[in-house]
């Protein structure tokens, strides 16, 4: 069987993979035709579940649901970091056995703490049985992206994750610079004897970064870089939150954040409430029994949600500032500026 490399992004909330065909890059296709992945594990009496199948239990499977990988992989149990985890984190946070943060869970009826690395090594295990079977070909090496913050502690729990999960690791790439090369694939179009700077501005569901790169003739260098964990798309989903849950408390609703399950009907419902934002000047946001027996039906305008974003707004222009001092560069010497990133259609970041 011939041999093939895949490239593996992987996100809060999903996980994309891709490889070179014939034609260029090509996003690869899981058993269910979507060409991404929830960044999802989770565990029951009898077996594993992993992406989509985890997926489509975490309602009722959501205290042996394990996300947020990105975040908790390598991270020591007493980082700080880990208490912002919390919050979105559905299975109980505990510290594994090597000290690592991991994830109390119900497996095969015996309870156990399972590592971040040990849970990123199972999801990777599904993403390259998934380019198997897409590529029809052996997938045995593998391209990591990564933010460029990761500690090296961090980095090799994600080599460990690779090598558990029975793959090579050809190297972990920024995801700085996998976005500047996925640009210089598809824009053919400028003269490569001209160089040119471009700023990429990625708006996540985690993260907020600027990357000023520079293309010239067969290279492209990464010449400053800034990021802001806090400018993200769930801390807008937050804002949203925090609404309905006033909204809920107005009809004696007891508070909802107490609980996980009626906590992720709230980010569901928030999620496609910023999504209809993006085009329309106020959506409401649904859901039925978020806690005991109280509905949500609540009215979110586009002005107050931008409002509430307003503190994003100046972080996030703070964060272009510190990308382009990094680059000893001014607005003025960019010859493009891209935004990507799912949160890229909110308009207020537009």
């Amino acid at each position: 069987m011939r041999r093939t490399a895949v490239g593996i992004d992987l996100g809060t909330t999903d996980v994309f993979a891709a490889n070179v065909g014939r034609k260029g890059v090509d996003i690869v296709q899981n058993s269910v035709s979507e060409r991404r992945t929830p960044a999802l594990v989770s565990f029951t009496s009898r077996r594993r579940l992993l992406g989509d199948a985890a997926f489509a239990q975490v309602r009722s499977n959501y205290k042996n649901s394990c996300r947020g990988l990105k975040h908790l992989v390598g991270r020591p149990w007493q980082d700080s970091e880990i208490d912002a985890e919390r919050f979105w984190a559905l299975a109980v946070l505990g510290r594994s056995e090597h000290g690592d943060v991991g994830y109390e869970v119900n497996y095969r009826d015996k309870q156990m703490c399972v590592s971040a690395t040990v849970c990123l090594s199972m999801l990777v295990t599904s993403i390259v049985a998934t380019c198997k079977a897409w590529t029809k070909m052996d997938v045995r090496e593998v391209v990591l992206a990564i933010p460029s913050y990761y500690t090296e502690r961090v980095r090799q729990a994600c080599l460990d994750a690779l090598r558990i999960a029975g793959v090579q690791c050809l190297r972990l790439l920024h995801e700085s610079t996998a976005i500047a090369l996925a640009w210089r694939f598809e824009s053919r179009g400028f003269e490569d004897a001209d160089p040119i700077v471009v700023a990429f501005c990625s708006a996540g569901h985690s993260g907020f970064f600027t990357a000023v790169a520079r293309f010239e003739r067969g290279s492209v260098a990464i010449l400053g870089e800034a990021y802001d964990r806090s400018v993200a798309g769930r801390t807008m989903d937050r804002f949203i939150m925090d609404k309905f849950v006033a909204s809920l408390k107005k009809q004696g609703a007891p508070d909802p954040l107490g609980s996980v399950k009626a906590k992720l009907k709230l980010e569901e419902a928030a999620t496609k409430v910023k999504k209809t934002l993006s085009v329309v000047e106020e959506a409401r946001g649904v859901a039925e029994c978020v806690v005991e027996d109280f509905d949500l039906s609540c009215d979110v305008k586009r002005d107050e949600f931008e409002e509430s974003c307003a503190p994003l707004a100046i972080k996030a222009k703070a964060v272009i500032a510190q990308a382009l001092a990094a680059a000893a560069l001014e607005v003025k010497d960019l010859t493009h500026i891209e935004i990507v990133g799912g949160g890229s259609r909110v308009p207020w970041l537009q």
